[in-house]
């Protein structure tokens, strides 16, 4: 699954994952094909590390130099692209097809995200971590509407995010298959998910619709 990165204004949800993972957008550049296989990412194996690292990056802690340093020792560095829209108000990051690095303005990493290249389904995150704290439904769109239903955990720094759908109710199933991951500073903050209205308590599988609680469906708790 290819990615777009995308530059950013404002704060977190810096990056997107096929139009659906990160929000507030001016610009995108969209790669070739030929995504560089994650695996899980270390999301659910722990393989090199756990959330919220990704491949020895830490947001918050590794560096471009560290990045690029480990980039280089995995042979896909070559296989990236960098960005640079700060003078514009945007941001500075890395894009390598099924993951893309954002940095902040000291060239330490703001957030990761990425494309696992094994499935991933809502009833396996919620077996390993428990069910998480929050829920949010986000529109995409102009004219016609997608709706995609992110969870969050914050003591990962984390956001999970499923894929878009054209219709609502949005039904999110125990078997529902994640289509990004995102680890991000922002994303550990409490105040990052209370002051943002798109975001409620978890309230379980069932259909949500945005803006309001999902109506659970029998059986899928």
């Amino acid at each position: 699954m290819a990615l777009k990165a995308c530059t950013a204004v404002g704060t977190a949800h810096k990056m997107v994952i096929c139009g659906t993972m990160l929000l507030s957008l001016v610009s995108c550049a969209v790669r070739k094909p030929s995504p560089i296989e994650v695996g899980d990412g270390g999301f659910l194996t722990g393989n090199p590390c756990s959330p919220p690292c990704f491949w020895g990056i830490i947001p918050g802690q590794a560096t471009e130099a560290d990045v690029i340093k480990i980039l280089q020792e995995k042979s896909v560095y070559d296989a990236c692209e960098t960005w640079d829209y700060r003078s514009s108000g945007g941001e500075k990051g890395i894009n390598c097809d099924s993951f893309v690095i954002a940095f902040t303005d000291a060239d330490v990493v703001q957030g990761v995200a990425f494309a696992p290249s094994l499935e991933i389904t809502a009833q396996d995150i919620i077996a390993k971590y428990g069910e998480p704290e929050w829920v949010a439904i986000y529109v995409a769109g102009v004219h016609i509407f997608t709706f995609s239903v992110h969870i969050a955990y914050p003591h990962l720094c984390a956001i999970v995010v499923f894929p878009s759908q054209e219709r609502l109710p949005y039904i999110l199933k125990p078997s529902t298959k994640a289509e990004s991951i995102g680890y991000d500073i922002e994303f550990c903050a409490y105040s990052y998910y209370e002051t943002n209205p798109y975001w409620k308590k978890w309230q379980g599988y069932g259909e949500y619709w945005p803006y309001n609680f999902p109506t659970p469906t029998p059986g899928m708790r």
